[in-house]
This record gives structure tokens, C-alpha cells and sequence, in this order.
């Protein structure tokens, strides 16, 4: 209610807040490995992946690409909005 009769420029504008960011969406990386590792087959590749590494931002919710509507839209909110998860895999590729 304070906020809302604030000397701001606009009532609404106490409840707006910068949302940039930079975001590490993913890093991968493939090391083909040598003959003396992959003697029995043609070739071999190791594939490490990452996604969702890391975010720059000066948002204070949990991220600034989440969100959700309520009602007809007229509120914005994270109720119940989780960002996204942070995964690393590794996959071992073999061509006979």
C-alpha cells in the first residue's frame, strides 16, 4: 500500500523490477579419443554436456525468464514457477 503512494512516476512503477541478464545457457565439449583407446572400434567420442550453468543478473526472484499469469493476466507473479534445472551429462559415442 506504501509503495503504491510513493512520489514515483507512476504508482505501479514501485513494483516493477529490472530483469536482464546473461545467462551460461550451455557448454559442451567432444574429445575424440585415440586408437590405442578405441582399438576394437572404428572411432570413439567422448561428449561432456552442461546446461543451465549459470546466470549474471541483478533480479531479486528466483529467475528472470520465469513467470506466470493469473486470472485474465492482470497479475504477473513466480507462484508455483521454478527455473530451469540445471543438468550435466556424458555420453561415450563408438562407430564399429
Amino acid at each position: 500500500v506504501v509503495a503504491t503512494y510513493s512520489l514515483t512516476s507512476s504508482p505501479m512503477s514501485a513494483f516493477i523490477e529490472d530483469a536482464s541478464f546473461v545467462r551460461l545457457r550451455e557448454l559442451w565439449l567432444r574429445v575424440r579419443l585415440g586408437r590405442r583407446i578405441s582399438s576394437a572400434a572404428g572411432s570413439t567420442e567422448l561428449v561432456l554436456s552442461a546446461r543451465n550453468l549459470a546466470t549474471w543478473t541483478g533480479y531479486s526472484g528466483l529467475d528472470p525468464e520465469v513467470g506466470s499469469l493469473h486470472g485474465a493476466g492482470l497479475r504477473m507473479g513466480e507462484d508455483r514457477s521454478y527455473p530451469l534445472m540445471r543438468s550435466v551429462s556424458a555420453e561415450l559415442r563408438v562407430a564399429w
